[in-house]
């Protein structure tokens, strides 16, 4: 290793490595050189790997999966249930999604993103993309909430206190009312989505949450789930990942097997 590290100063004419402490550190030419390195690997596994084939029931693989928390809660939770017989050498990370998405997937930090269609911009133009499932948008309200019956007006919303999940990358729910001019009396902010319909219970707070999301947890959180009080478009979920994992046995059935899972959402 020291022997090929020193090969690399002397053709770089750059430290590469430098103490920092008990340890060592990039140099900036070294963390410039990640990417290209990590996209010549690539594309000499593309043009010399012959890949062979990927049996889940022996094959040890880890995968990165970048997901908010209702789509791990609606999609993955039950794959993985699945995968633990099926696949029991496979390992599965399920990772936050924040504004770093694509380039994790350009970097391979992460394997698979499974993201909002309406919030990947044309940074995402470059990755491989498949649509997933969607869902639609309800209201939802403590059952026992004598502010909301079976349907809900723009006036009347605006007058509840409302809960608004803002995380770490826009709210598809929040850009499309704000749009929309619908005012809300925000009383509680959270950045998960997963928990805001829990938060409505034995309260006169309102919130507009994925449909699949809200009954999921309807009769533990006692919900009233009505339309929303203008025209929704629907939420889109696709996956996201680098085209270079396009043809990798093992990409392709974790993809395969997402999709299948999609179906029964």
């Amino acid at each position: 290793m020291s022997a090929a590290l020193a090969r690399l100063r002397k053709w770089f004419n750059d430290p590469l490595l430098v103490r920092q402490g008990r340890g060592y550190v990039l140099t900036t030419l070294a963390e410039s050189l990640q990417q290209p390195v990590r996209d010549a690997i690539g594309a000499a596994e593309a043009v010399l790997g012959v890949r062979e084939a990927f049996d889940p029931t022996r094959d040890e693989r880890a995968f990165n999966v970048l997901a908010s928390d209702y789509v791990a809660l609606v999609l993955l939770r039950p794959l993985l249930a699945e995968l633990a017989d099926e696949a029991p050498m496979v390992a599965l990370t399920v990772s936050s999604v924040g504004g770093d998405n694509a380039d994790r997937l350009r970097r391979g930090s992460a394997d698979l993103l499974i993201y909002p269609e309406d919030l990947a911009d044309d940074g995402y133009s470059d990755l491989s993309c498949q649509k997933l499932f969607d869902d639609r948008f309800v209201v939802v309200a403590d059952r026992d909430n004598t502010a909301v019956d079976d349907d809900i007006d723009v006036e009347r919303f605006s007058e509840l206190p409302y809960i608004a999940a803002k995380a770490a990358v826009p709210s598809v729910i929040e850009k499309q009312l704000d749009a929309q001019g619908v005012q809300r009396r925000t009383g509680v902010t959270t950045e998960t989505f997963v928990i805001v319909p829990l938060m409505v219970t034995g309260t006169r707070l309102v919130a507009i949450v994925q449909e699949r999301l809200a009954r999921s947890v309807s009769a533990a959180a006692n919900l009233r789930m009505v339309r929303p009080p203008v025209n929704l478009a629907p939420l889109i979920e696709a996956m996201y990942w680098n085209p270079r994992n396009t043809d990798d046995p093992a990409h392709i059935w974790l993809r395969a097997r997402l999709i299948d899972q999609a179906a029964c959402v």
